[in-house]
């Protein structure tokens, strides 16, 4: 028991598929980011840009800690790469090692259409060569970490369609 790791970059559509996970596994469903905000009252907002890395890391893990308190099993939404002014930063092992992870599931997705959840929900652009960048920068760093940390891995290519929750559900199965 322990925490189901929900990886992908932004726009890629976590926090609506975990949802609905959630529900169908009867487990509660926690955003790294809503965790880490609400302790340290900042507001990532449309360039997503953190301000200090290891301080939010440090934030996360408490707050993780006092989840599994609560609860044996949980879904966790994050990322292992953030981005910031000149590219992305990689979320130190050190720091994911510690959430107590039973399993990593990566969704990943086209990358214009994360171009086109990202204009539409923060205003802000992002070139397609960025995103896949950036979601290929997130594959081998979640693969990375899954495999040091001896847990299960997962991609998962997200369409928006009925298979979506059902393809995630039958990894559980």
């Amino acid at each position: 028991m322990g925490v189901i790791f929900i990886g992908g970059i932004y726009g890629v559509g976590k926090s609506t598929l975990c949802s609905i996970i959630s529900k169908k596994l009867e487990i509660p469903f926690f955003n790294s980011s809503d965790l880490i905000s609400g302790k340290i009252n900042e507001n990532y907002g449309a360039n997503k840009y953190v301000s200090n890395l290891k301080n939010n890391q440090l934030v996360l893990l408490n707050e993780v800690a006092e989840l599994l308190k609560q609860h044996s099993r949980f879904i966790l939404a994050g990322h292992f790469c953030i981005l910031k002014e000149n590219g992305y930063d990689v979320i130190d092992y050190e720091d994911i090692s510690k959430l107590q992870i039973e399993r990593i599931i990566v969704f990943v997705r086209e990358p214009k259409y994360i171009s086109e959840t990202l204009k539409k929900r923060d205003a802000k652009e992002y070139d397609d060569d960025m995103i896949c960048s950036f979601q290929k920068k997130e594959i081998e760093i979640s693969s990375q970490y899954a495999k040091k940390m001896n847990v299960e891995f997962d991609i998962v290519k997200i369409n928006f369609d009925d298979n979506d929750i059902t393809t995630v559900l039958n990894l559980f199965a």
